[in-house]
């Protein structure tokens, strides 16, 4: 039959994939004398496509969700069917970063934002998902949380972006949010209204 996959441990406790293989032996009369098993060590090959799989939903500046498979997210979101624990929006803008950008280069653009989503990261919890959209934007899918802590969190992160500041050399720089919030109902909201 097919290859079959499975975990392998070395001699030094290293786990490793494998794929492997059984073939029956038999003799002329039909009956088994034994088989034939061979294996494949496909760690290298697994790694690499738990690695392009992170990439296709992951933003390579931040490590956050990234645009597509926050919108995918959010579609699954949106068709769910059944009872389900209301649901929010946060769509956050930066607030000067262009200015930034446009006076200190890319680079020192690119450094603010990997350092700000780790902050952001640290006060938006599990399991809620935080995105980067692109370029300043990100997403926030809030999920069973009642509307006035939906609303904490957001003060909770404009306060985080208000409050951090990012260093080089002898120049600091801050940066403000707007943050949008939209409260959804499934089946009755899309995704590309909402946002």
């Amino acid at each position: 039959g097919p290859p079959r996959t499975g975990q392998l441990r070395n001699h030094r406790g290293r786990s490793l994939a494998i794929e492997f293989t059984i073939v029956a032996l038999c003799k002329p009369t039909d009956e088994e004398s034994g088989a034939v098993i061979t294996f494949r060590d496909v760690t290298e090959e697994s790694r690499i496509r738990d690695e392009l799989a992170y990439q296709a939903e992951h933003d390579r500046l931040t490590g956050l969700v990234n645009r597509a498979s926050f919108e995918n997210r959010l579609y699954a979101l949106t068709k769910r069917n059944g009872i389900t624990p209301l649901k929010a929006l946060l769509y956050l803008d930066l607030d000067q970063f262009k200015l930034i950008n446009d006076t200190c280069g890319h680079e020192v653009g690119d450094h603010l934002l990997a350092n700000l989503s780790r902050q952001l990261r640290n006060v938006v919890p599990e399991p809620h998902c935080l995105a980067r959209l692109g370029g300043d934007e990100f997403g926030i899918l809030v999920v069973n949380c009642p509307e006035d802590e939906v609303l904490a969190l957001a003060e909770v992160i404009r306060q985080t972006v208000v409050d951090y500041r990012y260093r080089m050399q002898d120049l600091s720089f801050q940066v403000g949010v707007s943050i949008g919030v939209a409260f959804f109902v499934v089946g009755e909201d899309t995704p590309s209204a909402l946002l």
